[in-house]
């Protein structure tokens, strides 16, 4: 019978006046904020909340809404949303509710979601990181930092302008490069200034590894060939693979129809690589060969160097949107050793949690999964991660072949 007594108090539910419930203890603790006058607001810092794994974001985010009807009281989350969502549409997935839920849910909390930067303030933002380095006096650096802060609350454009009352400026080799960046980077990156300086740190560190090997390419060519891999990979992967002459000529083409200067679009690169094309350097006089192949060998984007160049040749095709060209690697990878499917599976599912257009990807990854047993469940995780970027149809080529092959 005590234990019986125990059990059913255990389980009734706390009143919500009591202060160890949730209800009664965010009563208590907005009666305690009342209570200290002198305290105007309590703002709670999350920062890295996106590097979370997803139960924890939904933990986290659970324990913010009670709170949040709690005056004197704001959250600030220093988060990548897309990432957020996505963890709550993960740790959701049970229940049924998934995508839209996961959305809505996101726009309950964050009230007031900050705005993408402009490439204006992204240029600025780029060129006082360069000049930190560039600049010898810490107090000249304050003074320029300064400049802009006020210039920025001002309103003002361009954000680095009127500079010439400062002890120290940064100067054309600054300013440039920073431009051509925000640029760059404007067209696919979050724009958040955490992404912006992880680019830079890549761009540094690929800088000083081509140094190292020799290889000797303007700091600019480096840059504007790091867009076009972080950006448009399958692009990238196009130049890869070609050799030198091919690459020459497609790099006029690719140019001249960037620049206006050609109507017709180069069949081997995408649409959305046009503004690149266009954006300075000029790559079709630039030894970019050597650069190639070391970010082939660094890089997950082109499967790096424990792929042989026959596997590269299978990783391009079977992601091709031509499908002749999809059918023929398909057929060949099917028929070729266990250890080179692996291989260029695992290469297909790297691209594609990278890549919006997926559906080719997904169509290859299952044509291998239904011919070959023992890749199902690495294939089936894959096609699992990336499912909210396939196209949906009853008829889809790729539907059918993927129920088939994620069958125990």
């Amino acid at each position: 019978m005590a234990q019986t007594e125990e059990l059913v108090k255990a389980l009734t539910p706390q009143s919500r006046e009591d202060a160890k419930s949730l209800a009664g203890f965010r009563s208590e603790f907005a009666k305690l904020l009342q209570d200290l006058a002198p305290l105007k607001r309590l703002v709670v810092l999350v920062d890295d909340l996106d590097r979370c794994l997803p139960d924890a974001v939904m933990a986290t985010l659970e324990a913010i809404k009670l709170f949040l009807s709690v005056k004197k009281v704001a959250f600030v989350l220093a988060a990548d949303q897309e990432m957020v969502r996505e963890s709550i549409a993960v740790s959701l997935d049970a229940t049924g509710r998934g995508e839209q839920f996961a959305l809505r849910y996101l726009e309950k909390i964050v009230q007031l979601p900050l705005p993408r930067i402009s490439t204006d303030e992204a240029g600025a933002f780029i060129a006082l990181l360069l000049s930190q380095g560039r600049c010898e006096q810490e107090d000249d650096y304050k003074q320029l930092v300064g400049h802009a802060q006020q210039r920025r609350a001002q309103g003002r454009s361009p954000v680095l302008a009127d500079m010439q009352d400062l002890p120290w400026v940064p100067d054309a080799d600054t300013l440039g490069p920073a431009s051509r960046f925000s640029v760059g980077l404007a067209g696919h990156r979050s724009g958040s200034p955490r992404s912006i300086k992880r680019f830079l740190n890549a761009f540094a560190l690929r800088t000083r590894i081509a140094e190292r090997h020799g290889i000797d390419i303007d700091a600019s060519v480096i840059a504007k060939l790091m867009l076009l891999e972080d950006s448009l990979s399958k692009d990238f992967e196009t130049l890869v693979r070609l050799q030198e002459a091919q690459r020459a000529e497609l790099l006029e083409r690719w140019q001249a129809w960037g620049r206006d200067e050609e109507k017709d679009k180069p069949a081997e690169v995408t649409e959305d690589s046009r503004e690149w094309a266009a954006s300075d350097p000029d790559l079709t006089t630039a030894p970019i060969g050597p650069y190639l192949s070391l970010a082939a060998s660094l890089v997950s984007l082109t499967a790096a160097a424990s792929l042989t160049q026959q596997q590269l040749t299978w990783v391009g095709d079977l992601a091709s949107a031509s499908e002749p060209h999809r059918r023929d690697a398909q057929a060949a990878i099917v028929a070729a050793l266990i250890a080179d499917q692996q291989a260029v599976v695992d290469a297909l599912v790297q691209r594609a949690r990278r890549e919006s257009e997926t559906d080719p990807l997904a169509e290859s990854l299952a044509h291998i999964a239904i011919h070959t047993t023992e890749l199902r469940p690495a294939i089936a995780q894959g096609l699992w991660e990336i499912r909210k970027y396939l196209m949906p149809g009853p008829s889809s080529t790729w539907t059918t072949a993927a129920s088939r092959s994620c069958r125990p």
